[in-house]
């Protein structure tokens, strides 16, 4: 379970592309696929490294108008999302 003190990272084996206004992924071992909106894909970007889930959420609290509990529940639901398809990391 993603928590606030989670460091989290994109996984090696995710296949990332732009289609359209969406960033489409993929995880090959799972043959799925989703796309992220703007918010999604900045989450993703943010992950590049490995970053803790409290950096997430001060870096989208200075570039979108959400107040910080609504962000840190949106962004724990979101990453506990992207943790259950493997296409991140979690560590503690």
């Amino acid at each position: 379970m993603v928590t606030t003190r989670s460091v989290v990272a994109q996984a090696d084996d995710v296949l990332v592309a732009n289609v359209d206004a969406e960033l489409v992924m993929m995880r090959l071992e799972s043959n799925g696929y989703f796309g992220l909106d703007a918010i999604g894909r900045r989450i993703w970007e943010l992950m590049a490294a490995p970053q803790p889930v409290s950096a997430i959420c001060a870096t989208l609290l200075t570039e979108f108008d959400v107040a910080p509990e609504a962000c840190e529940a949106d962004v724990l639901g979101f990453l506990n999302e992207l943790a259950g398809y493997g296409v991140i990391t979690v560590q503690e």
